[in-house]
């Protein structure tokens, strides 16, 4: 007879910092603040989002990007610290502080796209405890020129 047990742990999800809601800084480009726990408006009239979720590896978080365009390229950058908006083509980068870069991710044609941490954020040191925050950019393709890349808003978990 085999016994075993898998303990997954508490689920864990993000919070969300850095909206397009005009409160980390104008939106760049003339693009639109469209509210809060979304990135500044892109060619969709929507502002893509940034989520976090643990993982059942050790120091592994899952991100989930929604509402970018359609099968678009996005690079995510994590940081042990905040930054106030600073303007950067079409969106706000919030993110500063030990930064390391995960991806590139390609979205879907529904404007979604998944990225695991995977091993770099034990490579990086950010061990069980560490508050990271995390953004992604973004290339949008359709936007007016000189404002072809975006940001989603940020999205701060604690590795488990």
């Amino acid at each position: 007879m085999l016994w075993f047990q898998i303990d997954v742990g508490s689920a864990q999800s993000s919070l969300s910092f850095c909206p397009g809601d005009g409160t980390a800084g104008a939106c760049a480009c003339g693009t639109s603040a469209v509210g809060q726990g979304a990135g500044c408006a892109n060619s969709t009239g929507r502002g893509a989002r940034l989520f976090a979720h643990g993982s059942l590896q050790f120091f592994d978080v899952l991100y989930e990007l929604e509402d970018l365009p359609p099968h678009t390229a996005a690079i995510l950058f994590a940081g042990l610290n905040t930054s106030s908006g600073t303007p950067v083509f079409a969106g706000n980068s919030c993110v500063g502080g030990g930064l390391i870069r995960l991806g590139p991710v390609q979205a879907d044609a529904l404007g979604t796209a998944r990225q695991e941490s995977g091993s770099d954020f034990f490579n990086a040191g950010f061990l069980a405890g560490t508050t990271v925050y995390a953004q992604a950019a973004y290339r949008d393709n359709a936007a007016g020129t000189g404002c072809l890349a975006n940001f989603t808003n940020g999205s701060v978990v604690t590795v488990q």
